[in-house]
C-alpha cells in the first residue's frame, strides 16, 4: 500500500530523494536496497511525479525481479498506457507465489475494471472477500462495477448489503440513490430511506437523499420538510439549503427560497451559482434591481459564468432596455456557445431592436439544429409575418415537427399568418382549436401582451 508522507521522517525521505535524483542525473550505478525503492516509489507515486516514479521502478524491477511489490507497480504502469494482457500476466506471477496476496488482487480487479471486464473485476472482488477484505469498501467496489454496465438494480441490492452493517457508509447511500434515479424508481427510493431513517434518524445523508428524492417526484413541501430535518442535525449541510431554496422556487415561494440560499453562505463561502439563483428569485418577483445586483455579483465572482450574462440580459429585456440587454447576451453565448437558450433569447432581443434580418439569420440556424424548440419557430415566424414574408412564413410553419405544429403558441401564429394573408376562413380552424370565438377577440389578445402571455402559456381566453 502507498505511504501518507504526512506522518513520515521528512528528512529521511528528502534525503533517499535527493540522493536518487542525483544518481539519475549523473547516470551513476543505484545503490538502493528493495525498502529503500518502495519509500521512493511511494514518494513519486504520492507527488505525481510520473518521469521519476516511472525510473524509480524500471530501476528496482531491474533489481529485485522477483519482488512482488515491484511487480505490481510495473503492471499498474503497463495498464495505465493499456497493456492490459502484460499487467494482468505480471500479476497473475504474484498469485502463482501468493495467492492470498490482497494487493494483488485488488490490483488485477482494478485493472479488469479498466480493460472493460466488469463481470472479472467482481470474481475478483469476491474472491477478496472470501480472504478477508475489507467489507464494505470491497463489496461497494462491486457495486461499482456493476453500475458500469448499467446493471443498477444489482448495484442496488450490494449497496443495501453494506448499509445493512454499515449506515454510515456516506458513499454508498449517495450510490443507492444514483441507483434508484437511473432505473426511474424515485417511488422506491423514498420508501427505502424512510425505512432507514426510521433506524437511523440522524443520518443527514439519508435526509438529504429522501429530499432529492422527493423533489425528483414534484413532492416539493415534502422535500422541503427532509431538508429541513438535514439542517436541523446539521446547519452547515449548505447542499441541502440550497435544495431547499430550489424547491421552494418550484413551489413559487420566491422571498422563502432568496432565504435558503442565502443560508448556504453559513458553512461555505460567496458562490456564482447562489448568487445566480437569488437573482432569479428577485427576477421572478419583479425586483429587477436587486435582480440586477445579485446578477453582477455573481459575475464579479466568475465572469466567465454565461448564465449570469444571459440573466443580465434577461432583466434588462423585461425592463424594456433591449439596448442595453444585447450586449450582456453576446457576452452570454461567447462564453456558452451550447446553449440554445440564450440564442432564442437573443433572437427576441433583436426583434425587439426591429433588427429583424439579424434576428431572421440567428433563428434560422437554430431551428436547423434544434427542431423540437417551439419557440424558434415561433419567433421566426413572427419576423417573417412583420416582414410581410407570407409565403415563407407560411411554409415555415407547415414543414414544422408535427410535435411544434401542435403547439399552442404555432397554432396561435398560423392563425396570426392567415389573418394577414386575407384568409379568414383558413384561420377559423386553427381559432377554433383554441376556442377563440372571432377575429375581434383574436385582436384583443394581441392587444394585450399580459393576457396573450397567459393565454399561449395554457390558460383559455376570458
Amino acid at each position: 500500500m502507498d505511504r501518507d508522507f504526512e506522518s513520515s521522517d521528512y528528512q529521511e525521505i528528502n534525503d533517499l530523494i535527493s540522493r536518487f535524483e542525483e544518481v539519475v542525473s549523473n547516470g551513476n550505478s543505484f545503490y538502493f536496497d528493495a525498502d529503500e525503492f518502495e519509500e521512493i516509489i511511494d514518494y513519486y507515486a504520492f507527488n505525481n511525479n510520473d518521469k521519476y516514479l516511472e525510473k524509480a521502478i524500471n530501476s528496482a524491477i531491474q533489481l529485485f525481479p522477483n519482488n512482488p511489490y515491484f511487480k505490481l507497480k510495473t503492471a499498474e504502469r503497463h495498464a495505465l498506457f493499456g497493456h492490459y494482457f502484460k499487467a494482468i500476466r505480471l500479476i497473475n506471477s504474484v498469485l502463482k507465489d501468493e495467492p492470498n496476496n490482497l494487493d494483488a488482487l485488488e490490483t488485477l480487479a482494478n485493472i479488469y475494471s479498466e480493460d472493460g471486464k466488469p463481470m472479472m473485476a467482481v470474481k475478483t472482488y469476491l474472491q477478496m472477500l472470501k480472504l478477508g477484505a475489507p467489507e464494505a469498501s470491497t463489496l461497494f467496489s462491486i457495486a461499482q462495477e456493476y453500475q458500469y454496465f448499467d446493471k443498477w438494480e444489482v448495484a442496488a441490492r450490494y449497496l443495501k448489503r453494506i448499509l445493512e452493517k454499515y449506515p454510515d457508509y456516506y458513499n454508498a447511500i449517495h450510490e443507492l440513490y444514483h441507483s434508484f434515479e437511473l432505473m426511474g424508481d424515485m417511488v422506491s427510493s423514498v420508501e427505502y430511506f424512510k425505512e432507514f431513517i426510521d433506524k437511523n434518524p440522524y443520518s443527514t445523508s439519508a435526509w438529504f437523499n429522501l429530499g432529492v428524492s422527493y423533489s425528483n417526484l414534484g413532492m416539493f413541501p415534502e422535500a422541503i420538510e427532509a431538508y429541513d430535518y438535514v439542517l436541523a442535525i446539521d446547519p452547515y449541510y449548505s447542499s441541502a439549503a440550497f435544495n431547499k431554496g430550489n424547491a421552494f422556487m418550484n413551489l413559487g415561494k420566491f422571498e422563502d427560497a432568496i432565504l435558503s440560499f442565502k443560508e448556504t453562505s453559513i458553512a461555505e463561502p460567496e458562490d456564482s451559482l447562489t448568487f445566480i439563483y437569488i437573482a432569479k428569485c428577485h427576477e421572478n418577483l419583479e425586483n429587477f434591481d436587486d435582480a440586477l445586483r445579485y446578477f453582477f455579483k455573481a459575475i464579479e465572482l466568475d465572469d466567465t459564468n454565461g448564465e449570469a450574462h444571459a440573466g443580465i440580459a434577461s432583466v434588462y429585456h423585461q425592463m424594456e432596455s433591449p439596448e442595453k440587454a444585447l450586449g450582456f447576451m453576446e457576452k452570454a453565448i461567447s462564453l456558452s456557445p451550447d446553449i440554445n437558450e440564450f440564442k432564442i433569447a437573443y433572437g427576441a432581443i433583436l426583434i425587439d431592436l426591429e433588427r429583424y434580418e439579424e434576428a431572421e439569420d440567428v433563428l434560422e440556424e437554430l431551428i436547423k439544429k434544434e427542431t423540437d424548440e417551439v419557440d424558434p419557430w415561433y419567433f421566426l415566424a413572427d419576423i417573417k409575418i412583420i416582414l410581410e414574408k407570407y409565403d415563407s412564413a407560411y411554409q415555415l410553419l407547415t414543414n414544422a415537427p408535427e410535435t411544434v405544429q401542435n403547439d399552442r403558441k404555432i397554432i396561435f401564429k398560423m392563425a396570426d399568418l392567415l389573418i394577414q394573408m386575407k384568409m379568414p376562413k383558413e384561420a377559423k380552424v386553427y381559432l377554433d382549436q383554441l376556442n377563440i370565438i372571432d377575429i375581434q377577440q383574436f385582436n384583443q389578445l394581441l392587444e394585450n401582451p399580459e393576457a396573450l402571455d397567459f393565454f399561449l402559456n395554457g390558460f383559455s381566453p376570458s
